[in-house]
């Protein structure tokens, strides 16, 4: 009986607190949310949504510039062993990818808004290929071999160029290849690292689109 009783009285105080659940619901959904309660969850809701896509976005940068990273590892490598199969690097990088085509892709950076066409109306279209980076090594190397009667300009100005020239192929902190939408520069020594010349801005100079 006892037991009974007990079992009764478990009973009545879950049957009693499930009511007092329903009825506190009920005054809830009776009430509703107010204005500012409602304009508190979005703001809530876009601050979560702003958070997610901000982390997305600096996700998606560093994966970028690893790749990025990658891509001028990889071009250091073969100007590697392009100078050991033809004595000397390439010059443009028609020559490199008509060498090996499939490094075709290892020339374009994905944060390039152009895609590697930027330089493109300044070029012959049949001897174009997209190219995002600065291929000082390429470019340097030949040009500093060159006739000193094949180099037309003021006397003061070409020397100075020269100078430049031999400095990026022989200096510890010499950029062989570089990104400038990431600021990224090969060294000599094969190293990636923070770039100290030739950034986005450079490579929308004038000056700078023979390279």
């Amino acid at each position: 009986m006892k037991r009974w009783q007990g079992r009764r009285f478990s009973l009545m105080t879950f049957v009693i607190r499930d009511r007092k659940i329903i009825d506190t619901l009920k005054i809830m959904t009776k009430q509703g949310f107010t204005l500012l309660e409602l304009l508190l969850v979005i703001s809530i809701i876009l601050a979560i949504i702003s958070l997610i896509i901000g982390l997305v976005l600096i996700s998606l940068n560093i994966t970028r510039k690893i790749h990025c990273a990658n891509n001028l590892r990889q071009i250091y490598l073969a100007t590697k062993i392009y100078e050991e199969e033809f004595g000397a690097p390439p010059w443009f990088p028609k020559h490199f990818v008509t060498w090996k085509p499939e490094y075709a892709s290892l020339l374009i950076c994905l944060s390039d808004p152009y895609q590697g066409n930027l330089l493109k109306d300044i070029h012959d279209p049949k001897a174009f290929i997209p190219h995002s980076y600065f291929f000082n090594y390429w470019n340097d190397y030949h040009f500093v071999r060159l006739p000193r009667k094949n180099i037309h300009g003021p006397k003061e100005f070409t020397e100075k160029m020269l100078k430049q020239f031999w400095y990026e192929l022989t200096a510890p902190d010499g950029h062989w290849f570089v990104c400038p939408w990431h600021s990224l520069a090969v060294f000599p020594d094969g190293r990636v690292g923070r770039a100290r010349r030739y950034t986005g801005a450079d490579f929308e100079n004038p000056e700078n689109k023979l390279r």
